[in-house]
């Protein structure tokens, strides 16, 4: 009899620690996929537990005291923003992953295993096909445009464009998770219109980035540096006709 007591609470122990198991393993999965959502479409501009941080969007470490509720409401402001509706299931990901036990230490964890495993299954970075694609030497298979369009040119005495800021240094502010999804993802707010049909392979971001990674120490290029001078050098000159057309006006 008493035999028999102890294999029906062994059984049910059993049980207890299966239906654990798979509860915890349920909650591990929903936590990585809400950590790879903020990776993924967050990171790029927002930092978390990093108020130093030299990404465009603020540090969201006083986000984590809100209420569900509350996030639920910067969602809304934040669709205003970025002119873009955010999923049901992404609001929901994101807010089990900013309210989880210590949220600032599992990104960490979670970017530096997505650095890790940085171009799986996908082939090595080239620098050379990187740099063909920023600079347009080489198109892009949707058809996007060249990166150097709109941002300077690096390295070179040729003027890249100036209506997109300076990407100098990008890589080090970033850093290779963050800067991967931010190219192949593309969410900013100009370039979204932009490459929303023409959206950058992951294949062209990891050549990017590695790119990026092999020029990350390089100040502003020449190029640019030209473009003020002659922006000043051309003010000077309009600066020296008027004094003259004036001076002729005052003799007459």
């Amino acid at each position: 009899m008493e035999r028999l007591v102890f294999y029906k609470k062994s059984i049910l122990l059993m049980f207890f620690l299966l239906f654990a198991i798979t509860i915890n393993n349920s909650f591990s999965q929903d936590l990585k996929k809400s950590v790879s959502y903020y990776i993924e479409k967050c990171s790029s501009c927002h930092s978390i537990g990093d108020p130093d941080s030299e990404l465009d969007g603020p540090d969201l470490t006083d986000a984590l005291e809100y209420s569900k509720e509350e996030l639920d409401e910067s969602f809304d402001s934040m669709e205003e923003q970025i002119e873009e509706k955010i999923s049901i299931e992404l609001r929901n990901g994101l807010i089990d992953f900013f309210k989880s036990s210590d949220p600032v230490n599992i990104l960490k964890e979670y970017i530096k295993k997505s650095e890790n495993s940085f171009g799986e299954g996908l082939d090595d970075g080239d620098v050379k096909i990187g740099k063909s694609l920023y600079n347009g030497s080489l198109k892009f298979e949707k058809g996007a445009i060249a990166c150097n369009s709109c941002h300077d040119q690096f390295g070179s005495d040729k003027l890249g464009g100036l209506l997109g800021p300076s990407l100098v240094g990008i890589y080090i502010k970033m850093g290779k998770a963050r800067l991967f999804n931010g190219i192949r993802s593309s969410k900013y707010k100009v370039m979204k219109d932009i490459y929303n049909e023409k959206k950058v392979t992951d294949q062209e971001a990891v050549h990017l980035t590695t790119y990026f990674e092999s020029v990350k120490d390089e100040k502003a290029s020449i190029g640019e540096n030209a473009f003020y001078g002659y922006g000043i050098g051309f003010m000077f000159f309009i600066f020296i006709l008027l004094g003259i057309i004036y001076r002729n006006r005052l003799k007459e």
